[in-house]
C-alpha cells in the first residue's frame, strides 16, 4: 500500500512468500537416467551392427588392417574391440542386460537390507541381538567371495538368475548395518519418545517416525547400490565370470582368447583391458558406466532432499502417505494382543525370511529350459538303438545304461563279414547287413532268426522305423523296407539319379524316411512313394541327416531344409570366416536344443522370426595340447559339450566340458583310429577301434579314466557299434557279432554262427 508523508511516497513492507527452490539434482539424474532407460529400451534397434558379427580386416586407405579398429574406421564410429566386433552396437545391446541386473540386484539388496536394518534397530532383548548377529554374520564374508561360490553351484549358464542371487545373497549386510544404526539413533529422539507417550504404538511409530526419516538415506543407498553392482560384475568379468559364460575367441592359429559373449557393460568393461596401447574401448565402456553411475547418483541426491523435505514447506504425499500407513497398522479397534509389539516383529521378521528363502530356492532350483514338447530320446516304436546314431536326432546318446563290464555273453560268427554297424529293435532283436548285401535279424540270446537276401551294396546302417519295418540303402540309389518277419514290403528306386547315396537311412516319427545323396537329402513316404529331393547344400555329406527337435525341420551340414518339401531355410546362422575351417554342422543335443558345433565350439541357438538367435556359447581352449578338429561332438542330456578325437594320427579322446566353457574330463587313450559308439546317461562313452584286432574301451565320465579295456577273441576292425540296455553290440569287417555287457550266469562264452 502506498501513502504520502512529507510529500514522499513510500511502500508498506510485505512478508516474503516461501519460494520452492529447484531440486537440479533430481532434474539432471532423472534426465539421464531416462536417456539410458530408452538406450536400453531401443538399443537393439538402434546397433548398426550385430555385436557378436567379427571382421577379421577392413581396408584403410591401400592397406588392410585386423582388429581392433580404432575410432571413425569406415563402419567402426567407436572402433571395434579385439575379436572385430563393433564396439557402438555392443554398448547398445549392453545397456539393457546391464540395466536390468543392476536394478533387481540393487532393489533386492536396499529392500533386503533396509527391511533388516529397520527391525535390528528397532527391537531390542533377543531379537535385537539374533538380527544384528546374522549382520555381522552376512558381512563376514566378503560379497565377491559368496557371488563366485553361488554362481559356481547355480551354474553360470543360468545368465542373469545366477548373478543376483550371488550378488545379493550376503550384498543387503552393508545396506542393512547402515540402516540399523540411523534407525537406531532415531528411536532415541524426543519426538518419538513424544509420540509413544501420547500412545502411539510400534507400528505407527517404525512407520511414520523411524522409516519416514530412514528413506532418504535409503535414496544414497540405492545409488551406492548400482555402482557397487557395476564394479562387482566388471570384478567378476576380471575373473572370467560372465553372464552366458562368455566365449573364446580365435586370435591366431591354435590362439584363442577368453571374450564377452552376450554384451554386458561390466563383463565389456573387464575384457577391454588388453592393450595399453589402445584404451578406446575401455574409455569408451568406462564413459558409459561413468554416465549411468552418474545419472543415478544425481537421481538418489535429489530423491533424498525430496524426501527430506529440503525444498518443501508443506507435508508431502509421502508424509501422507506414512501417516495413513501408520494410523491404518495401529487402529484402535485391533485386539491388543494383536498389537503386541514382539509378535508384529517377530511377524514381520518371519515373513521376510521367508520370502528371502522362497527366492533363493526358485532361483537355485530353477530348471534348464525344457526340450520341445514331442522330444525324446526314446525312438519312436522304443528301440533300444534305431539308426546309425542311436535317433533321427544324431545325439549318439542311448538313454539306458550301457555295461558297466566287459564280458562277452555271446559270439555269432559268419562268413560273409559285416558290413555295417548293427541296430537294435525293442525286443532286443539286433539287424545287421552283411558284405553279400543280405539283412540279418539275430535275436537277444544270438540266434539267427532270419536271413533276407536283398542283392544290393548296403550304405550306412539300417533303421528301424515306428512300426517295426527295417529300411536299408543301397548304392543303387535305392531304399529297401523289410518287415519285421522278414518279408520285404517294398523297394524305392529315386526318379532323379546322378547322385549317389552316401549316408544310411533315419525315420521320422511320422514314417517318413530320409538318406544323404551327395549333397542333398532324398525323403521317402512309408508306402515307398518319393516325397521330395531337397535342393543342394554345401559340401560332401556321408552321414544321416538329422532331424530338428520339433521334426519341422531337416539338416545336412549347415543346410537347414523344411521336411515339407526340402526347401531350405535361410537361418541367417553366425558363421564366421574361422568356423567354416572346422567343419561346421547344424546339431541336435540330447537336450532337445539346436546347437551349430564348428570345431572345438558348440553355439546354442533357438528359432526367433525364422531367424537363429544365438543364447550361449561353450568353447574347449585346447591350450597347447596336440589337437585338431574333432572327429564327432554333441551335447549330453545334462547339458556337457563331448568332444570325440579319434583321427588316425592322434590317440583316442574324449573331452566333456560344461556350460561354463570349464574342462570337466579329458580321457585319452593309447589307441589310433577308433570310432565313437555311443554315450550312456551317465555320460559313460564307448569306442571301438577300426583296424587291427577288435578292441573296445569304457571311458567313464564320472572318474575321468578308462573303465574297462575289452579286446576280442576273433575279429578284425570293428565296423560299428550299438548300445542297448546293460549291452554292447559290436560287428566286425570279417564276420563277428559281439554282446558284451555283464554276462548272467551261464550265458557268458557262447559261440553262434
Amino acid at each position: 500500500m502506498a501513502t504520502k508523508i512529507g510529500g514522499a511516497s513510500s511502500i508498506s513492507a510485505q512478508p516474503p512468500q516461501p519460494s520452492r527452490r529447484r531440486n537440479w539434482p533430481l532434474i539432471l539424474g532423472g534426465w539421464i537416467v531416462a536417456g539410458v532407460v530408452l538406450v536400453a529400451i531401443a538399443g537393439p534397434w538402434l546397433a548398426p551392427h550385430d555385436p557378436l558379427a567379427r571382421t577379421a580386416a577392413v581396408q584403410m586407405g591401400d592397406r588392410w588392417v585386423g582388429p581392433p579398429y580404432p575410432p571413425l574406421t569406415a563402419g567402426f564410429w567407436l572402433g571395434s574391440d579385439q575379436a572385430g566386433r563393433d564396439l557402438l552396437s555392443r554398448l547398445l545391446w549392453a545397456v539393457q542386460p546391464t540395466l536390468l541386473l543392476v536394478i533387481v540386484i540393487a532393489l533386492v539388496r536396499l529392500v533386503v537390507g533396509m527391511a533388516v536394518g529397520l527391525l535390528a534397530g528397532y527391537a531390542g532383548g533377543t531379537f535385537q541381538r539374533i538380527v544384528d548377529g546374522l549382520i555381522r554374520v552376512a558381512l563376514l564374508f566378503p560379497v565377491l567371495v559368496v557371488a563366485l561360490a553361488v554362481i559356481a553351484f547355480v551354474g553360470i549358464q543360468r545368465g542373469l538368475l545366477a548373478f543376483i542371487l550371488g550378488l545379493s545373497l550376503t550384498g543387503w549386510a552393508e545396506t542393512a548395518r547402515y540402516v540399523e544404526t540411523q534407525a537406531r539413533t532415531i528411536k532415541r529422539e524426543l519426538y518419538v519418545e513424544s509420540a509413544r507417550s501420547m500412545g502411539a504404538g510400534d507400528a505407527h511409530l517404525l512407520v511414520y517416525h523411524v522409516l519416514r526419516h530412514v528413506l532418504p538415506l535409503g535414496a544414497m543407498l540405492l545409488a551406492f547400490e548400482v555402482s557397487g553392482t557395476l564394479m562387482a560384475t566388471a570384478s567378476l568379468g576380471f575373473l572370467g565370470y560372465y553372464i552366458g559364460g562368455g566365449a573364446w575367441i580365435t586370435v591366431e592359429d591354435w590362439v584363442a582368447r577368453r571374450a564377452a559373449g552376450v554384451p554386458e557393460l561390466g563383463q565389456m568393461l573387464a575384457t577391454s583391458f588388453e592393450v595399453l596401447l589402445r584404451p578406446w574401448p575401455m574409455v569408451v565402456t568406462g564413459g558409459v558406466v561413468m554416465v549411468i553411475v552418474l545419472g543415478v547418483t544425481l537421481l538418489g541426491e535429489g530423491l533424498r532432499r525430496q524426501l527430506q523435505g529440503e525444498l518443501e514447506l508443506r507435508p508431502s504425499l509421502l508424509d501422507r502417505t506414512l501417516n495413513w500407513t501408520a494410523g491404518l497398522l495401529s487402529r484402535p479397534d485391533m485386539a491388543s494382543a494383536g498389537r503386541s509389539r514382539m509378535r508384529w516383529l517377530w511377524g514381520m521378521a518371519a515373513i521376510l525370511l521367508a520370502g528371502v528363502v522362497l527366492v533363493a530356492v526358485m532361483f537355485m532350483n530353477r530348471s534348464a529350459a525344457p526340450a520341445p514338447a514331442g522330444f525324446s530320446l526314446v525312438p519312436p516304436g522304443g528301440h533300444a538303438w534305431a539308426t546309425q546314431r542311436h535317433d533321427a536326432f544324431g545325439t549318439q546318446a542311448s538313454p539306458e545304461p550301457g555295461p558297466a563290464a566287459a564280458t562277452v555273453i555271446w559270439q555269432f560268427a559268419h562268413p560273409e563279414g559285416f558290413a555295417t554297424a548293427p541296430v537294435v529293435g525293442s525286443d532286443g532283436t539286433v539287424y545287421v547287413v552283411d558284405m553279400a548285401g543280405d539283412l540279418l535279424a539275430i535275436d537277444a540270446q544270438g540266434d539267427l532268426r532270419w536271413r533276407m537276401p536283398l542283392g544290393v551294396t548296403p550304405v550306412g546302417a539300417p533303421a528301424i522305423g515306428p512300426d517295426g519295418a527295417i529300411y536299408v540303402v543301397d548304392a543303387g540309389p535305392g531304399l529297401s523296407a523289410i518287415a519285421a518277419d522278414g518279408t520285404v514290403l517294398w523297394r524305392y528306386t529315386p526318379a532323379a539319379e546322378g547322385r549317389r547315396a552316401t549316408s544310411g537311412p533315419i525315420v521320422g516319427v511320422d514314417g517318413t524316411i530320409y538318406f544323404s545323396r551327395v549333397d542333398r537329402v532324398q525323403a521317402v513316404n512309408p508306402d515307398g512313394s518319393e516325397r521330395w529331393l531337397s535342393a543342394p547344400v554345401e559340401g560332401l555329406w556321408e552321414e544321416p541327416p538329422r532331424l530338428s527337435p520339433t521334426y519341422a525341420l531337416v539338416f545336412l551340414g549347415l543346410g537347414a531344409l523344411s521336411t515339407e518339401d526340402g526347401a531350405l531355410v535361410d537361418l541367417q546362422l553366425p558363421i564366421s570366416q574361422e568356423m567354416l575351417f572346422t567343419g561346421p554342422r547344424l546339431a541336435v543335443g540330447a537336450n532337445g536344443r539346436h546347437y551349430l558345433m564348428a570345431g572345438n565350439t558348440a553355439l546354442e541357438w533357438e528359432l526367433v522370426q525364422g531367424r537363429a538367435q544365438v543364447s550361449r556359447s561353450i568353447t574347449w581352449d585346447v591350450g597347447g595340447l596336440n589337437i585338431f578338429v574333432p572327429s564327432d561332438s554333441g551335447i549330453s542330456a545334462d547339458n556337457f559339450m563331448w568332444l570325440f578325437y579319434g583321427q588316425s594320427f592322434s590317440t583316442a579322446r574324449i573331452a566333456w566340458i560344461d556350460g561354463n566353457s570349464r574342462l570337466l574330463t579329458n580321457i585319452e587313450a593309447a589307441l589310433r583310429d577308433t570310432r565313437l559308439v555311443g554315450i550312456d546317461p551317465a555320460g559313460d562313452a564307448y569306442l571301438c577301434s577300426r583296424i587291427g584286432k577288435a578292441r573296445c574301451l569304457q571311458f567313464d565320465r564320472s572318474t575321468g579314466a578308462i573303465g574297462w579295456d575289452m579286446t576280442m577273441p576273433d575279429g578284425l576292425g570293428v565296423a560299428g557299434g550299438a548300445l542297448a540296455p546293460g549291452r554292447l553290440y559290436v560287428s566286425t569287417g570279417d564276420g563277428f557279432l559281439y554282446a558284451l555287457g555283464d554276462a548272467a550266469a551261464g550265458e557268458s562264452g557262447d559261440d553262434r554262427s
